[in-house]
């Protein structure tokens, strides 16, 4: 499906891109080809103004000149004096030109009303037209006449330019562009290839969550539901004796099912944008004096032990929803309770005090400010730690150490909701090694 969208999209992409850039491309070509052949009748008429002008005072015409005119300008010359050709040759070249020279002098006087003869008997001064012509076999001429009257007599002058360079150069441009085209064509198909691939991997990435998440949600209430309900089918066969034990055992698992139900609600709250905040001026330093002293009862009768480290100077306030922080740090001190236990404490560390036993398990709550301005509070335990390559898994929702799922006091759901809760109050939650063994969890927040 992902990969169908994909080359969907690519192709949406390169025909709505492709097409722009013809578009462009065409406007361009005519631009510049119409800047070209501007240029280029400029130039002619340029050229023809300059002859005229240097046959209008010379009293002779060398066959040198012409043909040193006719090379430098790229132009063919043909001069009459009273109607009689000069520098004519009779090779097949010059016959040929000759032809051509007859159907403009045709064609000046037949569309343009412009013949050497005529012109001299009406005029004295010197008078030109030019026109352009395409001749049979598809070529373009710029053409110019010009009488140049002359004492008892006059001349004729006939220029012709071929556009055949211009038509080169034009041709020219136009495989450059189609060439460029091509060549952005290319990289644009790869480029667009790359990039809806890129742009679908999070769409495909979080569908697969989807996926696992609903998997890992029906598992885990399928366990609690089928405990309640092979204990409801076992309470109507059993005395009254045994049903206080499958009630238990039911309200148990309904608790259980009841929290999951909780730790969902608030993620889909979280994905949808509609977890309500309350924020307010809170010192944190006594809520996490609230937090030890709700958690330390618990701590002392697991065997654990659990400290406090707070600054004896500073402000600590911070505009947070109070709530929210509480159940983020209950969720990180309840885990560091749950898997830091007797016989899993690591080497002594430096977050507990040294006459203490080496396997006593210890967790430390501790408040600070960095340097640049930002409150750090970590919780910090001694037991087994959490491998660099899980490091990044653990926020996941549903993830857990144990592939087995043998804890059946966590869903692996908190550890999610502290980092939503986190990112909630623009702030971030990691995990660090503790010094010596164990796992240190870090909230950081803005005051």
């Amino acid at each position: 499906m992902f990969r169908k969208l994909q080359t969907r999209l690519s192709f949406f992409c390169i025909a709505v891109t492709a097409s722009i850039l013809i578009a462009m491309s065409f406007g361009a070509l005519l631009i510049s080809e119409s800047g070209m052949r501007k240029n280029e009748s400029v130039t002619f008429q340029n050229h023809v103004s300059t002859l005229l002008s240097y046959l209008r005072d010379q009293s002779t015409v060398s066959h040198t000149w012409a043909a040193t005119a006719e090379q430098t300008n790229d132009i063919w010359l043909y001069i009459e004096e009273n109607g009689t050709p000069l520098f004519f040759n009779t090779s097949n070249e010059s016959r040929q030109r000759l032809d051509l020279y007859r159907e403009l002098l045709k064609t000046a006087s037949h569309d343009y009303q412009f013949d050497f003869s005529q012109e001299y008997e009406i005029s004295r001064t010197v008078t030109q037209t030019s026109f352009t012509y395409q001749a049979n076999d598809r070529q373009d001429y710029y053409v110019a006449l010009g009488m140049i009257p002359k004492e008892n007599s006059y001349l004729g002058i006939l220029i012709v330019h071929p556009l055949n360079t211009l038509k080169r150069s034009v041709m020219t441009q136009r495989l450059l562009f189609l060439l460029l085209d091509i060549i952005a064509l290319l990289f644009l198909s790869i480029f667009a290839f790359a990039f809806t691939k890129r742009t679908i991997r999070p769409v495909e990435e979080s569908q697969r969550r989807q996926r696992e998440f609903v998997a890992a949600a029906s598992h885990e209430l399928r366990s609690p539901l089928a405990v309640i309900l092979s204990g409801l089918s076992a309470m109507q066969k059993a005395d009254p004796r045994e049903s206080a034990q499958f009630a238990a055992s039911i309200e148990t698992e309904g608790l259980r099912m009841s929290r999951l139900v909780d730790d969902l609600l608030a993620l889909a709250n979280a994905d949808s944008g509609n977890w309500s905040v309350q924020m307010e001026d809170v010192e944190l330093d006594t809520l996490l004096l609230d937090l030890y002293e709700r958690y330390e009862p618990l701590a002392r009768h697991k065997g654990i032990s659990f400290h406090i480290l707070l600054p004896e100077t500073g402000s600590f306030n911070c505009t947070c929803d109070r709530q929210r922080i509480e159940q983020l740090l209950s969720i990180l001190i309840d885990n560091a309770l749950s898997y830091t236990v007797r016989g899993t404490a690591g080497a002594p560390a430096p977050i507990a005090p040294p006459n203490e036993p080496a396997d006593l398990p210890r967790i430390e709550l501790s408040l600070k400010q960095s340097l640049d301005h930002r409150i750090l509070i970590r919780v910090a335990d001694n037991g087994p730690g959490i491998p660099d390559d899980k490091k990044s898994s653990i926020f996941e929702r549903f993830y857990r150490a144990d592939p087995a799922h043998e804890d059946r006091e966590h869903f692996g759901l908190g550890l999610c909701i502290a980092a939503e809760i986190a990112k909630l109050h623009k702030g971030s939650l990691s995990v660090l090694d503790t010094p010596g063994g164990g796992a240190t969890f870090v909230l950081e927040l803005r005051m």
